[in-house]
Formats: structure tokens, C-alpha cells, sequence
């Protein structure tokens, strides 16, 4: 058992908590973790339709690298220019430019068994393939070189803002301690370490990314509506 106190913290506080959980006792013997590497299908399309369903859900998904790679920050700070903020690319065009769907995302999410990247969105029926089609598009783009200076600083300072509002708070904090605990990430400059990586972003940096492991045809897609 791990116990995070954060804010105002006492010796009395300390003494307090202690006090409750020394209570439960110490177990006789710690059970290992049995954690199952992923094993992606081949990539596949599904429908599920839901009766009644006034919108469809789409979602795409890609096995990545796990975060023992150390390309993983990189290759989030990638899948984040894609979908990961407003001015974000898939934003940029689905939302803003083709007006298919009020908000469409993109995340890198890391288990301790490995992890994925996932695209999210809603729509209308009739704009169901153009979406895919587009997001698809914008994911091989990535691998063209067609990155810009202004685009990477704009990526770099939102990654910045959004990596130093994890320590706004003493709960902030906590959070942050805790979710490294829960991705069993054992690095303890992991803070450090994604602010370098935001740092020496470069458009030919993360076009060599995109070529390495954003690949349109690993992608399955799930539709449900």
C-alpha cells in the first residue's frame, strides 16, 4: 500500500494516518503482479449498431510502443499535435474546417501491459467515412515533412503549460505522484524528462516519429450508432 499526503501536512497529520493504517497489519506474504503484454489482432473495421442512436461513436485505435521506449514522450507529444489540443490537427480540420463533429481527439495511453493510441469523436451518420477518411489523411501527413516551425511552437507551449499545471495545486501534485505509481513508472525525473522532451521538439523530429510508429493502416476502427 502506497498513502500520498499533500497540502498543510503535520506531524500530527502523519502520526494520525499512520496510527489508522498500521491497524490493518502487515500481510504475511506480497503477491506478485501478473502483467499480460498486450497482444494486438490485426487491424479490423467493426459496426455495432445501436438502435435509437441519433449520433455514431467512432473510435480508432493502434498498438504503440510501450513507455520503456524511449521514444514513448516523443511519440505522445506527436499523438498530441495530431488530437491532443484545441489547435490540434485533427481539430483544426474536422471540427473547424469540415464541421463533421463538435470535438475529436487523439491520445497515447500507457498501461503497464503496454499501450495504445486511441482517436475519439462523434458525428452524424452521413459523415461517419469522411471523418475516418480524414483522420486517416491527417495521420499520413504526419510522415510528410509538412510539420511548421509555427505549429511546433505552438505544440511546445501548450505541452509546457499543460506539464506545469500538474504542480498548481498540493492535490496536483498528488495526482501526479499517484498516477506514476498506477503506470508503474519508476523514473524519478519523468517530470524532467517529458519538459527536455518538449524542449528539443523539432519539426524533423517529429516527422521521424510519425514515420516510425503512426502508421494509418495499423489502425482498427469501431463504430457504434
Amino acid at each position: 500500500m502506497h498513502i500520498y499526503i499533500g497540502g498543510n501536512v503535520t506531524d500530527g497529520l502523519v502520526s494520525l494516518v499512520e496510527g489508522v493504517f498500521d491497524n490493518y497489519g502487515v500481510p504475511g506474504k506480497s503477491m506478485p503482479f501478473n502483467i499480460v503484454p498486450f497482444a494486438p489482432q490485426v487491424p479490423q473495421r467493426l459496426h455495432v449498431p445501436v438502435e435509437g442512436a441519433l449520433q455514431c461513436a467512432v473510435r480508432m485505435t493502434a498498438p504503440a510502443i510501450p513507455r520503456s521506449n524511449p521514444d514513448y514522450i516523443g511519440l505522445r507529444l506527436l499523438v498530441m499535435a495530431l488530437g491532443g489540443y484545441f489547435g490540434s490537427r485533427l481539430m483544426m480540420n474536422i471540427r473547424e474546417d469540415k464541421g463533421y463533429t463538435y470535438g475529436i481527439s487523439a491520445s497515447l495511453n500507457g498501461q503497464p501491459e503496454g499501450s495504445f493510441v486511441e482517436i475519439a469523436a462523434s458525428t452524424d451518420a452521413v459523415n461517419v467515412e469522411p471523418l475516418i477518411e480524414e483522420t486517416l489523411k491527417e495521420i499520413a501527413a504526419m510522415s510528410s515533412g509538412n510539420f511548421t516551425v509555427d505549429e511546433v511552437e505552438r505544440l511546445k507551449s501548450f505541452a509546457t503549460s499543460q506539464l506545469a499545471s500538474m504542480l498548481d495545486t498540493p492535490f496536483d501534485m498528488i495526482d501526479y505522484h499517484v498516477t506514476l505509481q498506477a503506470a508503474s513508472i519508476t523514473q524519478p525525473d519523468y517530470f524532467r524528462c517529458q519538459y527536455n522532451q518538449i524542449r528539443k521538439l523539432t519539426p524533423g523530429l517529429l516527422t521521424e516519429l510519425a514515420r516510425k510508429y503512426l502508421n494509418p493502416d495499423e489502425f482498427s476502427v469501431v463504430i457504434a450508432g
